[in-house]
């Protein structure tokens, strides 16, 4: 099922538009716009905004190349990021876990189940908890007690990454995916390095995604390390990028 369409309708059908994948420089340079806004009535509906249109594909790219059963979700907020990986990969289990903190997030576990309802995704599941304490029981209960890719976009701290890192460390099966959302975006490096100090995995960051994602495996397969190159983008290309932004931002004052 196709993911980025079927998204955009299920919302809409709830009373939510959305915006995603738009270009900065059209709206004030506003760095936000290519990330996703849910709206209703007017007016953002969410804390925090969800992936992005290339995340969303490079959701669909992993699940082609690694398959998971066992999907978690670290802030599942309105459910965007949770949906996409369930309607990029239907066999898995996706369990999307948040705090429920306020009211729009407590609206979002509820918005959750029932989109996952109407798409026929019957192995979601949006569940309250905190994370990192309630990471072992959650995917106990819901998992089988172990974990084939997680994405993590809760509270964007360094410790708090680290932490969520260290809880999930002894579920995660050999071949587990980690992706780290808004590494980059949020200043999130120092913590990230640390993971992957820790872990003795392979890290590597995700330049072609607009959040920066930071992606943790253990082996990658030959498909698998072709994915992670095409999203990290070649470093030769990205210098030249670089340099070019800093004369950019030198004659313009940007």
């Amino acid at each position: 099922m196709p993911v980025f369409d079927n998204l955009v309708a299920a919302y809409a059908a709830e009373g939510y538009a959305v915006s995603t994948g738009l270009n900065p420089t059209v709206f004030h340079n506003l760095h936000s716009v290519p990330f996703t806004w849910l709206i209703r009535d007017g007016v953002e509906v969410a804390d925090g905004l969800g992936i992005s249109l290339p995340e969303i594909y490079l959701l669909e790219c992993l699940a082609a190349v690694r398959p998971a059963e066992s999907i978690l979700v670290i802030g599942n907020s309105f459910g965007w990021s949770t949906l996409a990986l369930a309607l990029a990969q239907p066999q898995a289990r996706v369990v999307g876990l948040d705090s429920a903190a306020d009211r729009f997030s407590l609206e979002g576990l509820e918005l959750t189940a029932r989109i996952a309802g109407r798409l026929g995704l019957d192995r979601v599941s949006p569940v309250r908890g905190t994370s990192p304490v309630d990471i072992p029981a959650t995917v106990e209960k819901h998992l089988g007690g172990q974990v084939d890719l997680a994405f993590v976009d809760g509270h964007h701290t360094s410790d708090q990454i680290v932490a969520e890192y260290r809880a999930l460390r002894p579920l995660l099966t050999p071949d587990a995916m980690v992706l780290f959302h808004d590494v980059q975006y949020t200043g999130l490096q120092a913590g990230f390095d640390t993971i992957v100090e820790e872990s003795g995995w392979q890290g590597s960051m995700l330049h072609a995604t607009p959040s920066g994602i930071g992606f943790l495996t253990a082996d990658p397969s030959p498909a698998l390390a072709r994915v992670i190159a095409a999203f990290a983008t070649d470093p030769s290309a990205l210098e030249v990028v670089r340099r070019k932004g800093e004369r950019f931002g030198a004659e313009f004052g940007s």
